[in-house]
């Protein structure tokens, strides 16, 4: 009960323990299972939906061997907050205006002081931080409406650079036609790590 409780979780990332018995009882049981062990060099994250995944990060850099370190606290950040907070650290490392992060976020901040190792997790894959240069034309439509979203008036000629990771700038149905890609050479990871020591918390 206690597991279910604080780490049962659904596919539309509905909560075990916040629903009625009556919810509980048509939904079954839960499966979306995330949980982590962090020590003072090494991070390893699992995540039980749709199958098991084991993500062990190890620590080389010295200056950020403590993986336990606090960069703040938050009352919980999931979904499109943990996107936008995403955005702003790729804003952050590159220096551009314009981020992109897809919908789909790898994990969330539970309320309560976050951690180095926390915001490692949000980065299993090892990505890079990128700035992908491409014409309005060239976009795809997820990007497009990411923009626009935010206010940026998108012109089929214009071209415009935009911060994201290296895995995206690949992907032409959700990203585009990028017509260059920078590397930056800075991990997501990093990147979030930096932008939450200077304070993200406080803005996400």
């Amino acid at each position: 009960f206690a597991t279910y409780g604080s780490k049962g979780f659904y596919a539309d990332m509905r909560s075990w323990g916040e629903l009625d018995l009556a919810e509980r009882a048509r939904r079954g049981d839960p499966y979306w299972q995330v949980w982590r062990l962090e020590g003072p060099g090494t991070v390893i994250h699992f995540q039980g939906h749709p199958h098991v995944h084991a993500y062990v990060n190890v620590v080389r850099d010295p200056s950020s061997a403590n993986v336990g370190d606090a960069l703040g606290t938050t009352p919980g950040l999931e979904g499109e907050s943990m996107r936008r907070l995403l955005e702003a650290a790729l804003r952050s490392a590159s220096g551009e205006p314009l981020a992109w992060h897809d919908d789909k976020v790898p994990g969330r901040f539970c309320a309560g002081r976050v951690t180095t190792g926390l915001a490692w997790a949000m980065d299993p894959y090892g990505n890079r931080v990128v700035v992908a240069t491409l014409p309005g034309k060239a976009m795809a439509a997820p990007l497009r409406a990411r923009l626009e979203a935010s206010g940026v008036g998108i012109e089929p000629a214009e071209r415009y650079r935009v911060a994201t990771l290296d895995w995206y700038a690949k992907l032409g149905d959700v990203f585009g036609e990028p017509e260059s890609v920078e590397d930056t050479d800075v991990y997501l990871r990093d990147a979030l790590v930096a932008h939450l020591r200077a304070g993200g918390l406080r803005a996400a």
